[in-house]
């Protein structure tokens, strides 16, 4: 096994739900990660000085 270091490339978020059965935490867990997926996709369509529709650009 190889002793190179392990550069971190993506920012993680662990994130836990506790329901009860049927629920909809299934629903839930989806809806957000089809959220990340859209929010990845905007952030890198050249958006990401745009945030809730005001530019927040360095001065």
């Amino acid at each position: 096994m190889s002793k190179e270091k392990f550069e971190r490339t993506k920012p993680v978020l662990n994130v836990g739900i506790i329901g009860h059965v049927d629920h909809g935490k299934t629903e839930l867990a989806k809806a957000l990660l089809r959220h990340r997926e859209n929010w990845r996709k905007w952030r890198q369509s050249g958006n990401a000085n745009l945030i809730n529709g005001v530019r927040n650009e360095p001065d």
